[in-house]
């Protein structure tokens, strides 16, 4: 009987080739043989008190994603191919919301208040597999219609095909069952004494009997139908009651199956083997006992065993024996496992121990590094301070001349990089004759855009003007000259651009580092970039590029002025003498006697320049400029 469209919403019928068939023709292992096999189990209820979530139950079950509003989390089973077969059934007076899985399942999770809270009962079902996928929906639908759905209760319901390492007859159905009945007003009280985990087993033990039952009937009429005879139906009757002789096997369960295989031992693998042994030693004394008593049944059975009694005895002892030969063998690498544990922990100790005292070693190194060159600091203090109150004319002499050598070495450095750099443009000055042309105080931000174009613009002119005169220049170190200083006046126009940007950038967003200021000062400083291994390489940044060049072309113009002569070149502005300032208090007398020294130096040293020859005067020249290049080099 199928189920009409109003009683089952969010059914997926997922298309896969069924497990049991092929062609459309039900596969027999081993036809007229084959025992039907019963099994339907109704679990204890999924409770909060056992860390159990009935969202990711219903999710794994239907291999879907669900989102669990209680706990935030989302259950993703969607990969999984495991389900054949999937479907809500509810209620004809069930509200809408209750065809939908997710919000079924978490309104039962609002529903329930306790921390203890007992949510839903889940139920397992073997399903024919002589049977077509179609027809064993069928019958699982008319079935949860009759038991569960009929009677208030939804029903979450779920095929799934056998495990591709398991017997491939083992297709299975899972149903999720409410602990609370629904109607048109929502989720209604639970049954009584199902308050509690123990009430919820009296209640499961008076309904198991009634379902196991009513399942047997269904599947026998359905197997009927489909053609097959009474060796294919099911009992839900015990052994006992059906006066077979014959002991239970127990459920072993998919984790010791998996342990099974491994080659790892269980004690429900072996009562199951012990079970399955037994039962096969009774099915032989039945046979020895047919076959002693003949045609006529009448003649008693000797009570001496017999040959294959001994044998079958035999085999159940070495049966035996193997099997506590595994435990011993199991027992005997579990407890080296422990001693191998415990030897790798301690391992670990006495090399955390070994680190740390590494550690202690290096720290007690530096500190007592610093403490000595601490100590070589204030000895240094010590010794200076010493001299400076033996003879402090001599210690403030030689301070007043060093200042003034600083001082006159960077005159001399920025007199030279003046005559040097002579030529190149400074992008400031080109700024400000745009502003002066084009920048307007009532309309500012305009005039602004303008003044940036009109900059471009002429530093374009300036690059093109330049290309050309490098393109008429015939000497090379000319040509060479002029291209670094193109280059120069580039890198320059980015940097100070680049600048710009980054001021503007943080204007408008507010910021003082955004993201767009911190890229341009990084081009025009230092640029951080990845190679194809992900190691970082530091290339120089527009500055930087410049500054490397000017060295190189105030080296090239050296060069130049020396192979031309001076003439040729243009005189270098001479910097303005800084005004003098006569210090105040006792220093003036120093003062006074430093300045009659430089003066005498300075006499003998225009009498020395005036006596040297053109030779001396050249390699003083050169002397100079390897100075100039090695302060470059450090700048």
């Amino acid at each position: 009987m199928e189920p009409s469209v109003g009683d089952c919403a969010l059914q997926h019928h997922r298309p896969a080739s069924h497990p049991s068939r092929q062609d459309g023709v039900p596969i027999r292992p081993n036809p007229g043989r084959r025992m039907a096999q019963y099994h339907l189990s109704g679990h204890l209820p999924i409770s909060r008190s056992h860390g159990q979530k009935v969202v990711r139950s219903a999710a794994y079950a239907a291999g879907e994603r669900l989102r669990d509003d209680r706990y935030g989390e989302e259950h993703d089973f969607s990969r999984k191919r495991h389900v054949l077969y999937d479907a809500m059934t509810v209620p004809e007076n069930a509200p809408d919301w209750a065809h939908n899985r997710e919000t079924f399942w978490n309104a039962v999770e609002r529903k329930e208040k306790r921390k203890d809270s007992q949510l839903a009962i889940p139920y397992d079902i073997a399903l024919p597999y002589e049977l077509s996928l179609e027809q064993n929906i069928a019958l699982l639908n008319e079935y949860v219609k009759t038991e569960f759905t009929d009677r208030g209760l939804v029903a979450d319901i779920a095929i799934h095909k056998p495990d591709a390492r398991r017997d491939q007859r083992n297709v299975h159905a899972h149903i999720l069952i409410p602990t609370r009945p629904i109607d048109e007003d929502g989720l209604g009280p639970k049954p009584r004494n199902a308050d509690s985990r123990k009430g919820w087993e009296q209640e499961r033990e008076e309904n198991i009997v009634r379902l196991r039952k009513s399942w047997s009937e269904h599947h026998n009429r359905h197997m009927t139908a489909a053609g097959f005879d009474d060796s294919h139906h099911i009992d839900h009757r015990s052994l006992e009651e059906q006066a077979i002789d014959r002991q239970p096997t127990k459920h072993r369960g998919v984790a010791s199956d998996h342990m099974e295989e491994r080659g790892i031992k269980t004690d429900r693998g072996d009562d199951y083997r012990d079970i399955k042994a037994d039962n096969e030693r009774r099915a032989l004394r039945k046979r020895q006992r047919k076959d002693y008593a003949g045609p006529s049944e009448a003649s008693p059975m000797p009570d001496a065993p017999s040959p294959q009694d001994k044998i079958a005895e035999e085999a159940v002892r070495k049966e035996q024996e193997r099997q506590e030969q595994a435990r011993k063998d199991q027992d005997k690498l579990q407890n080296e496992l422990i001693a191998a544990d415990e030897k790798l922990k301690e391992l670990g100790k006495i090399y955390r121990e070994a680190q740390q005292h590494r550690e202690r070693l290096i720290k007690e190194a530096q500190e007592l590094q610093e403490a000595n060159a601490k100590w070589e600091y204030q000895q240094e203090l010590r010794r200076r301070e010493q001299q400076r109150q033996q003879n402090p004319y001599e210690e403030y002499a030689k301070q007043k001349e060093a200042s003034v050598e600083n001082r006159r070495q960077d005159l001399i450095d920025k007199r030279d990089r003046q005559y040097l750099e002579g030529d190149i443009r400074d992008p400031g000055t080109r700024y400000a004759e745009a502003l002066q042309r084009h920048y307007d105080f009532g309309d500012p931000f305009q005039s602004l855009a303008k003044v940036a174009i009109a900059e471009h613009a002429s530093f374009r002119a300036e690059q093109n003007t330049l290309s050309a005169e490098i393109a008429k220049t015939a000497d090379p170190k000319a040509r060479e000259a002029l291209e670094i200083r193109r280059m120069i006046e580039g890198f320059d126009y980015l940097s100070m651009t680049g600048e710009r940007i980054a001021v503007q950038s943080e204007l408008i967003t507010g910021r003082k580092n955004s993201e767009e200021a911190v890229k341009m000062r990084a081009r025009n400083n230092v640029e951080i970039v990845k190679d194809e291994k992900g190691k970082e390489i530091a290339f120089p940044g527009y500055r930087q590029e410049a500054d490397n060049l000017r060295f190189r072309y105030r080296e090239l113009q050296a060069e130049r002025q020396q192979a031309y002569g001076k003439d040729q070149q243009p005189t270098a502005p001479q910097p303005k003498p800084a005004r003098e300032r006569r210090p105040r208090g006792r220093g003036r007398d120093y003062d006074d006697l430093i300045k009659k020294q430089d003066d005498a130096a300075k006499a003998k040293e225009a009498e020395r320049l005036a006596n040297m020859t053109q030779a001396e005067r050249d390699a003083q020249q050169k002397k100079e400029r390897e100075l100039q290049r090695e302060r470059g080099r450090d700048r």
